[in-house]
């Protein structure tokens, strides 16, 4: 995934919740999160081959392996968010969303500016040495 997707996903994923958070604007914060999670799980069966067995890392306190309970278990959490929204009264102001979206989108762009200006991390090896044998570190 590219930086500006990683930014992009990053940004909507905090909106989500803040909007889930303010009481005004619940639905559409459960409309936005069904999507997203409609998103990842397309995501995930387009690259169901590469990604099979590896831990999904949605949670770092949870092991979530890729495979067909994966997907059952994201069906799961879809029809929640879905269920969320439809029970929630209606989300009213766009004008306050917008401005919580500017804000949201301003507060990641200068962490990425700044994470990107600071990027100190030394380069990794061309190789390394594994039982033996030469190991590419580079993807």
């Amino acid at each position: 995934m590219s930086a500006a997707a990683a930014v992009v996903t990053g940004t909507l994923e905090t909106f989500a919740g803040v909007l889930l958070l303010t009481p005004r604007f619940r639905r559409w914060g459960a409309c936005l999160g069904t999507l997203l999670l409609l998103a990842f799980a397309i995501f995930i069966a387009a690259h169901y081959s590469e990604l099979r067995g590896a831990d999904c890392l949605c949670f770092p306190w949870i092991k979530r392996p890729i495979g067909p309970g994966f997907f059952a278990g994201e069906g799961v959490l879809i029809l929640l968010a879905l269920a969320a929204g439809i029970w929630t009264r209606s989300s009213q102001g766009i004008r306050p969303a917008c401005v919580i979206l500017g804000t949201v989108a301003v507060f990641a762009l200068v962490s990425y500016g700044f994470a990107s200006v600071r990027h100190t991390a030394a380069k990794s090896p061309v190789a390394i040495r594994v039982l033996a044998r030469d190991v590419p570190a580079r993807l």
